[in-house]
């Protein structure tokens, strides 16, 4: 039986700032539709055919009810349900047991009571229920529905219940059929009317456009003895659209803040066997804000994404694989006043009408005005997509609800405003309040055939933001108008003033009395930092999580920044992500509380666990927890609540009078991160995830969840008689060891040879393969290794004569050998045969540092080089071009990474997609992706990705200042 469902996903925001730097909201579009096959094999009433024999599908409690019976019901009430005598299956039903219904939309409940009721010659049966769960009702299920759908798919007889005026899709035509796809066509459509009376027309917000999608649905379900083994809900969507929105008012009246729900769909259900899956879709508008506000927008876009949510391994993740092809038309509007509008989609997968997966995506523009110094009015108009998935608790029993952002991107449409001018400051970074100061300014007119500038005036500014408004004027410049590609600059002395003692950035200001578009903005927004009264603090150590990231400061306090998953991985006591927005950096970014006294000497971090090795050589941790990551012997996450911090969070037990003299997180995209503890003693206790055994410990058991395998009931990981380890690194599910006789020992997965044994083999994993077993590295004649580093499925080995082998996945060219040909997965391409990599004439390395597809090396002469992913310009280089993959992009060939004038690196760090560097001056730069302010910037754009964002360009981290 092949059964069909359709997902639209419209979204609608605008807004208009009620102060400088506020932010005004529109939206377009997304769509989505899902398809499905049915369950391979043939299902029958109890068992599926199997090679092995017939295996139990369905509980010995659940009672799939007859078509007689399900014909008997006469009536639902809430939980009641009523069935008309004679019904004699019904009548035998217990408390406890399950009954399941397989026709129309279908249910699942489990039975709290049956009573027989004769009154009024009515003879029925009353059983009321309470909620099921399907790991209650199935013994065995293995499901899997792929398929692109078709416009059939959609259920003719639902049709949208309109509220509040809303007219959009209110006729059947809305929705037309065109080929393989759906098209939506909106010809003066009513989003929004403030009063409800469609016959005023001041009070609405209307579309005109056209929005084609082609969407297509994956899903897994696999429950085991009773227990949820696996379930997965991707959405693939393919949009197309354009649309021009209006707002008509002249005044919305009174503020308000409301939310109704525009309309609800319910598609065509999907059997499978005893399996009935009801997809449902809400349309959701929410609107707030004051009156006075006029504007008009046009916006066309296409991408293509795919995202969903994803249960594994005890825990459920959502993901997003792609966001490609967005692209949006310029767009102009006039603003005064504040409103903020949203309608939002939000598709729900049922299993028996109980709410379960859950994805939703939506397009949006948002206009950002102010009326700065001297009433040069300033604006600019963004478009962007975000996405969102999450997972109900009411079908699958063994998880907690969760919802997170699947992706976010925004683009600069169109600007008017006051432009930042390429400058220098002498000194650099810090000045006394009164002293005079040269600040060196160039005005580049970069604007299009009608654009012309002229220089306003030099502006101190707080924290990271590029409002003048929020500033203090401390120069005042004249210069010329310029014609497009001409320049201007002068140099003249300023006086710093007498501000309190902080971080701030000095900016020359220009006004365009024209149009500015994104491309010609690239080199223009900079500012200089400059400490006014105190030293900006130095950073000891740094490290990159998958979307966040730490630093050990010299001062010994921890600072983290960027995404704070629901389980608090920045240890700050909420679950605020940081460095996304301004004035979040800085003085403003609370230190880590690790404890009455106690200070950080080292930082480690990983997918979503973070742990800090303290003055005290103890090791605190924090974050995700849920296959006992955190060695407390529990699988309860810290750091989302203050009353988690601090000296409530104990310290790792390591075993009596064991501390550790340096800690490493493994944990990459997909897997639940693993920690190694080097102790005192050299020995090396591992805990937290062992799927693939990357604990050593001989089996695939993880350690630290319960408190009779906590860390300090733990053996160290054998490395054979007598011997030890000098260091250790972890990765995305692997480990590595160098010993006290230079031999490197790896273990846990092996998929793509990240072990460098010649084979794909996972070791660590049993009895058989621990690491005091394992044969050590081979990294050629007469070589050893000096140091090691581990990305999600690569390796690299800094060797004792300072050069570098790479071995394991090569996807993207991250082995730096010219080629995307693993390496370490056969006998033929062990380390021992690998050329080094080459890092230039003459160039050797210091240090390393991998992400999950990209690699990263210190060069002796403090120059950094990076190859391999470069997606998000993790790589450094001004574009998104991946190095390493073809011959000829390596060596003296590959580019070094401008970190500004002057500047070398001491330190190199490496996340999932970005890239730290430690400077010379204790400063720390960071580029590559930033939707989630993981380079804790205090905004959300990617740096590295396009040209002039990288050395005196890109900033340095804020991460406060000292008296």
């Amino acid at each position: 039986m092949k059964r069909a469902l359709l997902c639209l996903l419209v979204a609608v925001a605008l807004g208009v700032p009620r102060r400088a730097g506020a932010e005004m909201n529109w939206g377009v579009v997304g769509a989505v539709k899902h398809k499905a096959t049915q369950l391979k094999g043939k299902v029958d009433s109890n068992t599926v055919a199997t090679s092995s024999g017939s295996v139990t599908i369905l509980s010995a409690r659940a009672k799939v009810l007859s078509a007689s019976a399900l014909g008997s019901l006469s009536v639902q009430v809430g939980t009641t349900y009523y069935f008309t005598a004679p019904a004699a299956e019904v009548g035998q039903l217990m408390p406890g047991d399950l009954i399941i219904g397989t026709t129309s939309y279908g249910f699942l409940r489990k039975v709290t009571s049956v009573s027989h009721v004769v009154a009024q010659n009515v003879d029925q049966y009353v059983v009321q229920t309470t909620t099921a769960t399907l790991e209650d009702a199935y013994q065995t299920l293995d499901v899997h529905i792929s398929q692109p759908l078709t416009p059939a798919s959609l259920s003719p007889a639902m049709a949208p219940q309109l509220l509040r005026g809303v007219s959009i899709l209110q006729a059947p035509q809305a929705i037309r059929p065109l080929a393989d796809n759906f098209t939506l066509s909106l010809n003066n459509v009513l989003l929004y009317d403030a009063d409800g009376d469609t016959n005023t027309t001041t009070d609405q917000i209307v579309a005109n456009g056209l929005i084609t999608f082609q969407p297509s649905m994956d899903l897994r379900l696999a429950i085991q003895s009773g227990q949820l083994t696996r379930a997965r809900l991707v959405e693939t969507n393919e949009v197309s659209a354009s649309l021009d929105l209006k707002d008509l008012n002249s005044s919305l009246g009174s503020p308000f803040d409301s939310a109704v729900v525009v309309a609800t769909y319910s598609f065509l259900p999907i059997t499978v066997g005893q399996l009935v899956l009801v997809p449902e879709l809400f349309i959701v508008l929410e609107a707030k804000g004051r009156p006075g506000v006029v504007a008009t927008a046009g916006i066309s876009e296409h991408f293509t994404f795919t995202a969903g949510v994803d249960y594994s391994n005890g825990a459920w993740t959502v993901f997003r694989d792609s966001v490609t092809a967005l692209s949006f038309s310029t767009a102009a509007a006039s603003v005064g006043g504040d409103i903020q509008a949203n309608v939002g989609p939000n598709l729900v997968l049922k299993a028996y009408a109980v709410p379960g997966a859950s994805v939703s995506a939506s397009g949006y523009l948002r206009l950002a005005a102010d009326v700065p110094v001297a009433s040069h009015v300033q604006w600019e108009l963004y478009g962007g997509l975000q996405g969102n998935a999450g997972v109900a608790t009411d079908v699958f029993s063994a998880n907690v609800a969760t919802n997170a952002i699947l992706f976010s991107y925004e683009k600069l449409l169109a600007s008017k405003r006051p432009d930042l001018i390429v400058q220098s400051l002498t000194p650099p970074s810090y000045a006394v309040p009164g002293e005079t100061v040269t600040v060196t300014n160039v005005v580049k007119n970069q604007g299009d055939d009608i654009a012309v500038a002229s220089l306003v005036g030099i502006y101190l500014l707080q924290h990271q933001n590029d409002s003048p408004s929020a500033g203090t004027k401390i120069a005042e410049r004249t210069a010329p108008s310029l014609v497009p590609g001409a320049s201007s600059s002068d140099n003249t002395p300023c006086v710093v003033p007498s501000s309190a003692p902080g971080a701030y950035f000095i900016v020359a200001v220009a006004d365009y009395a024209g149009v500015v578009k994104e491309k010609d903005k690239t080199n223009n927004s900079k500012a200089q930092a400059i400490s006014i009264g105190g030293q900006f603090l130095q950073a000891a150590a740094v490290a990159l999580g998958q979307m966040y990231g730490c630093s050990a400061l010299q001062n010994h306090n921890l600072k983290c920044w960027g995404s704070n998953t629901a389980e608090g991985v920045l240890g700050l006591g909420d679950t605020v992500s940081r460095g996304n927005l301004p004035a979040q950096m800085g003085n403003i970014l609370p230190a880590v509380s690790l404890g009455t006294g106690r200070t950080v000497t080292a930082v480690s971090a990983g997918n979503d666990v973070t742990c800090a090795l303290l003055d005290n050589n103890t090791v605190k941790c924090w974050g995700h927890n849920g296959s006992g990551e955190l060695g407390l012997g529990d699988t309860t996450p810290r750091g989302a609540a203050s009353s988690q911090m601090g000296g409530n969070l104990p310290a790792v037990n390591l075993g009596a009078g064991r501390t550790a003299a340096a800690v490493a997180v493994g944990g990459a995209n997909g897997s639940v991160d693993h920690v190694c503890a080097w102790l005192d003693d050299h020995n090396v206790k591992c805990w937290g995830d062992n799927t693939y055994g990357q604990l050593g410990l001989g089996d695939t058991n993880p350690r630290g969840d319960t408190l009779i395998n906590t860390p300090d009931t733990l053996s160290p990981v054998s490395f054979g008689v007598g011997r030890t380890a000098t260091s250790i690194a972890a990765g995305g599910t692997s480990s590595c060891a160098i010993l006290d006789n230079n031999d490197l020992k790896c273990w846990g997965d092996n998929a793509s040879g990240q072990l460098g044994l010649g084979d794909t083999t996972k070791r660590g994993d049993n009895p058989g393969n621990t690491p005091d077993t394992l044969t050590p590295v081979n990294p050629g004649a007469g070589r050893t290794v000096a140091a090691v580093a581990l990305g999600k499925a690569h390796t690299c080995a800094l060797l004792d004569d300072s050069s570098v082998k790479c071995w394991g996945d090569n996807t993207s060219g991250q082995l730096g050998l010219g080629d995307t040909t693993k390496r370490g997965d056969n006998p033929g391409n062990t380390p021992d045969t690998l050329t080094p990599v080459d890092l230039g004439t003459g160039r050797t390395a210091a240090k390393i540092a991998l992400g999950e597809a990209h690699t990263c090396a210190l060069l002796d002469n403090g120059q950094v080089k990076c190859w391999g992913d470069n997606t998000y310009g993790q790589l450094g280089l001004g574009d998104t071009t991946k190095r390493g993959d073809n011959p000829g992009q390596m060596g003296d060939n590959l580019s070094t990474v401008s970190l500004g004038s002057g500047r070398t690196a001491t330190a190199i760090t490496a996340g999932r997609y970005t890239t730290c560097a430690l400077l010379d001056n204790g400063r720390v730069k960071c580029w590559g992706r930033n939707a989630l302010g993981e380079l804790g910037l205090g905004d959300t754009a990617d740096r590295g990705d396009g040209a002039g964002e990288m050395g005196d360009s890109l900033p340095a981290l804020d991460l406060g200042t000292s008296p």
